[in-house]
């Protein structure tokens, strides 16, 4: 398992050869066109074709995926990371942001155990994020939506991460950059990463 972990910056981006992109891909906002250029470039590169060649397909809950590789990507505010694995995987970062609605939002997506810890803990913003960030983690690992999270309950600790469901994969915890978290979901192997930026 790789991850690498990105910052865009506009002016650097505008060199980079969008031509690969199909319509569609053209068509999307700046961030994400950028967003999508360097997946099809990594997994072009692991999967040996052309970035052109590389087909999309998505699943039921609309997760992209590709034959020959296991992706997650995830971006917040200008980082975007990628993910690689043998098996599924699943990722988030999240840009830790001071909102009103962090309880609101908490209550849909953390188990009533979980919501009364982070309740009692006094809603702490770090601690939000990091659970949004398991929760996206986990949901995408299994390849659902974040409105599934409480399928895949949790509390999260000073300590770690104590799993409520059978079965639960590794989560590893990470900062892709100051003011960001970000976690992963995956089974177990090797794990290296890189911090990158465009020049």
């Amino acid at each position: 398992m790789d991850y690498q972990c990105y910052t865009y910056c506009p002016s650097g981006a505008e060199r980079l050869p969008y031509h690969i992109l199909d319509a569609q891909e053209q068509m999307l906002p700046p961030i994400k066109r950028w967003a999508r250029l360097l997946l099809r470039q990594e997994l072009a590169a692991r999967l040996g074709k052309a970035p052109q060649k590389i087909q999309f397909f998505r699943n039921e809950h609309g997760k992209p995926f590709v034959e020959g590789v296991h992706f997650n990507i995830s971006h917040s505010g200008n980082k975007l990371c990628m993910a690689f694995h043998t098996s599924p995987i699943g990722v988030d970062i999240q840009q830790c942001l001071k909102k009103n609605s962090i309880s609101k939002l908490a209550a849909h997506i953390m188990c009533p155990q979980q919501l009364q810890h982070f309740t009692d803990n006094g809603c702490r913003p770090q601690e939000f994020y990091t659970c949004w960030c398991i929760s996206e983690a986990l949901v995408k690992y299994y390849g659902e939506s974040i409105w599934k999270a409480q399928t895949y309950p949790f509390i999260l600790h000073h300590h770690g991460i104590e799993f409520l469901f059978e079965q639960a994969p590794d989560v590893e915890l990470f900062r892709p950059a100051e003011g960001y978290c970000g976690a992963l979901a995956y089974k177990h192997t090797a794990c290296r990463h890189r911090v990158q930026g465009v020049e």
